[in-house]
């Protein structure tokens, strides 16, 4: 849905670049408002070239006549925004179309691992209150939103290689506190372990209730007998290598609930998605992604040992995460201890050694110290870090 072209590169100084961007996206116009439509679709397709660019964007400009018009952007420190230029739109049936051209400086060397994709697996979310759904019996919402989320980031994400999705119910409540209620450390551990990721994504569907507004006269006549409904949702995400969370972050909607109220409705069909809730859900994803990219892109890149033969180590990552003939790594030896309160904890040493990339595969590498010395006690489950 969204493609990016590069059109020029102009040096500024070491390490910062301007770059011009023409960016394409879409949105489906609900309810004849190709305005709203539009706004949605340069959003959508902006947060793509700011990604890529490494800048990150906090709200949306609007504009008028091709021009951004109001100042809204808030870009951090790594990236400003000069110009954005609607270039063209075309409208077929319910969808519209944009193409924007827009320049941007970014430091692209702002960290090391912005280029390359953590592994990542994403668990069915689940919903805190089931009895909420019973209005129009989409009791299987959260696995279609789940999926269609799991998707996206294997589709969309610049960030994250995208490994599993794992359709099974977890104890995951959408908690402040999740590792002191039903979902314990060493569990995500094991998920990420089985599921051969460094990161894990759990949600939780908050409310989906419905309710009528509270509106009088004519609003009341053209509002008829179809409720509202919220969708609330929260979204965390752990590393699987030690259990911390990293993510926790809460996202709600609310649209006009537009089938009848005894209507059974299947989650999973294009008439529920093309639905004012369903482009709400679809946002949402949306905003998801661009959260998830924005906040974990400079996080490390780390892979576990998978396999130990003599001098060579084997990674659980590879050429789909960026990884490139000679990249170089540092060993994390990992341990777990019982301390005085009978608490397991994790232990971790840094080798001195480094190992670099000597061959490739889709999703692991395979390493040797840079001296092709021994690498020394290196054990399945220790640690690599992009050095």
């Amino acid at each position: 849905m969204k493609k990016l072209l590069l059109l020029l590169l102009v040096c500024c100084s070491f390490t910062l670049h301007a770059e011009w961007y023409e960016v394409e996206g879409e949105a489906i116009i609900i309810d004849n408002d190709v305005d709203i439509a539009r706004e949605l679709a340069v959003r959508n397709a902006l947060k793509q070239a700011l990604l890529y660019a490494g800048a990150s964007v906090s709200s949306l400009q609007s504009f008028n006549g091709g021009k951004i018009l109001s100042d809204r952007f808030q870009v951090r420190m790594d990236g400003e925004v000069r110009d954005i230029r609607l270039k063209s739109e075309s409208i077929k049936r319910d969808k519209i179309t944009v193409q924007v051209i827009t320049d941007i400086v970014a430091d692209r060397n702002k960290c090391l691992s912005a280029g390359y994709q953590k592994s990542v697996s994403l668990l069915r979310f689940n919903i805190r209150h089931r009895e909420q759904a019973s209005y129009g019996g989409i009791y299987n919402i959260n696995e279609s939103f789940s999926r269609l989320l799991y998707q996206s980031l294997r589709k969309n994400s610049q960030t994250f290689d995208a490994r599993e999705f794992i359709n099974q119910n977890i104890g995951f409540s959408g908690s402040s506190l999740p590792l002191r209620g039903n979902l314990t450390s060493h569990e995500v551990k094991q998920i990420s372990k089985s599921a051969d990721s460094q990161y894990i994504i759990l949600g939780s569907i908050t409310d989906i209730s419905t309710f009528k507004p509270a509106v009088n006269g004519i609003a009341k006549i053209l509002a008829g007998d179809l409720p509202d409904r919220n969708f609330r949702l929260n979204v965390q995400v752990f590393d699987g290598f030690n259990g911390s969370l990293l993510f926790d972050r809460n996202y709600s909607k609310v649209t006009k609930w537009e089938f009848a109220k005894h209507r059974i409705v299947d989650t999973d069909t294009l008439k529920f998605w093309r639905s004012e809730f369903g482009n709400a859900l679809e946002l949402i994803i949306d905003d998801v992604l661009f959260d998830l990219d924005a906040s974990l892109q400079c996080k490390s890149v780390e892979a576990r040992v998978i396999a130990v033969d003599g001098n060579e180590v084997n990674i659980n990552i590879g050429r789909n995460n960026g990884l490139k003939l000679g990249d170089r790594f540092l060993i994390k030896h990992t341990g777990s201890y019982v301390d005085q309160f009978g608490i397991h904890r994790k232990k971790e040493t840094n080798s001195s050694s480094q190992v670099e990339v000597t061959k490739l595969y889709e999703q692991q590498a395979s390493l040797m110290t840079v001296d092709r010395q021994p690498t020394g006690n290196v054990q399945i489950d220790d640690l690599v870090i992009l050095n």
